[in-house]
């Protein structure tokens, strides 16, 4: 092994630590973000326009121009904790759907006149000053705990699709919430959920094989999430329940899917 390649498990330690749900991409901060990558420090690449560049081996299943997304976060301290779910969410993102994660992307002048994202990148810079800038979610399916859909009695569209990562932190489990508003009816929101669901299952049995050899879970912890796994990977239908809101009949939709609670990417490189 070339010596200057650190072990496996001290890379993917690094990219567990290292991972950020949100964060700005900055053009002049490509040299950093090389050297990053390096060092194994698993994170989103972008061209000049905010597309994704796919790592080798993964691929981009379907892309959706102009979404609406916010993102909650139920760490005690975060920033963006208060958001309001779909009050003033941006609606330019661009989301790309890949056979490992959910990345999506909106140049960071389109938020500057929403009050809840924008207020996690304080500055003092003008507008222009923000050109090429990106603000960038990144979640990797491995965190993927459960997809939730919101239904309105009446109405056929889909209010909105709910996907819930967590992420274990020292000894207690945070969740982050990435509400994807807009899809479309209802029939659709529900197919691609099911076939979201069954990916993320089949990617996550695949990585609790490297979980278990790095140790990075207790045995009597990685077979339960596969057991958790491979029980919802055979449901084909939706766990549901009534809601009362405001006198608005709502219908909630869920699939489990498991959950490993650590952002495991199949590569030690990208």
């Amino acid at each position: 092994m070339n010596e200057n390649l650190k072990p496996k498990s001290n890379i993917i330690s690094q990219s567990i630590n290292g991972y950020q749900p949100l964060f700005l991409y900055r053009p002049k901060d490509k040299e950093y973000w090389v050297k990053k990558r390096k060092e194994g420090l698993t994170q989103c690449y972008l061209k000049g326009k905010g597309e994704l560049i796919p790592w080798e081996g993964e691929k981009i299943l379907k892309v959706f121009d102009n979404v609406t997304l916010n993102i909650k976060d139920d760490t005690f301290k975060s920033k963006f904790k208060k958001m309001r779910v779909a009050k003033r969410a941006p609606n330019k993102w661009r989301l790309f759907f890949t056979t490992e994660r959910i990345v999506a992307t909106i140049p960071y002048g389109k938020t500057l006149k929403i009050g809840d994202i924008v207020d996690l990148f304080t500055t003092t810079f003008k507008r222009q000053s923000h050109k090429k800038h990106y603000i960038v979610a990144h979640f990797p399916h491995s965190m993927l705990a459960g997809i939730v859909l919101r239904l309105k009695q009446g109405k056929p569209n889909c209010e909105h699709i709910a996907f819930v990562y967590k992420n274990k932190l020292k000894n207690r489990i945070v969740n982050y919430t990435l509400y994807f508003f807009n899809y479309g009816s209802q029939k659709q929101s529900e197919e691609f959920c099911l076939k979201f669901k069954n990916s993320a299952c089949k990617l996550q049995l695949k990585l609790l094989k490297l979980v278990k050899d790095l140790s990075l879970l207790s045995q009597a912890e990685v077979s339960r999430i596969r057991s958790e796994i491979t029980r919802n990977l055979d449901k084909k239908d939706f766990d549901m329940r009534e809601n009362r809101e405001k006198f608005k009949d709502i219908t909630i939709k869920t699939l489990y899917i498991g959950g490993i609670p650590l952002p495991i990417f199949p590569r030690i490189t990208s």
